[in-house]
């Protein structure tokens, strides 16, 4: 086993689940994403979404590449319908971007990029999905 390069801190709000992930990443890193994604999901309702906000070098080596992908399919059989993503503060943000495209796409789940969590949080309530702080579908503005 080889020491965990990456961090990711996961947060349930109402039907969203937010994960604030600093890279690079190798596999150590989201094999252990994946038992604490675990443990949150279970917290969450049968239907919610899903929002990953990366900082720092959001990239991959290609095992863990490979293994986010495993449980990006494995989130949606979890009741995942919506999932977004934030790269506000990233570096080299075209080339991560890339990356996490193809690994969303070859795990079959679409997904919408914004530039900031606030937009993001707006459009999952448009979706009709709920945080403590937005009730389904309300007016961004008059939370």
């Amino acid at each position: 086993m080889y020491e965990q390069h990456g961090t990711h801190k996961l947060t349930c709000d109402g039907d969203v689940l937010i994960m604030h992930g600093r890279g690079p990443w190798n596999e150590q890193a989201i094999r252990n994403y994946r038992l604490d994604l675990e443990k949150a999901i279970v917290n969450m309702p049968p239907r919610w979404a899903f929002i990953a906000e990366f900082h720092g070098e959001a990239i991959l080596i290609p095992e863990a590449e490979r293994e986010l992908e495993s449980v990006v399919a494995w989130r949606k059989t979890k009741g995942m319908e919506a999932m977004a993503i934030v790269m506000s503060d990233v570096t080299a943000k075209g080339v991560a971007f890339a990356q996490l495209e193809r690994i969303y796409k070859r795990a079959g789940a679409a997904f919408r990029a914004f530039d900031n969590e606030a937009d993001a949080l707006d459009w999952l309530a448009s979706e009709g999905f709920r945080t403590a702080s937005r009730g389904a579908g309300s007016e961004p503005g008059n939370d």
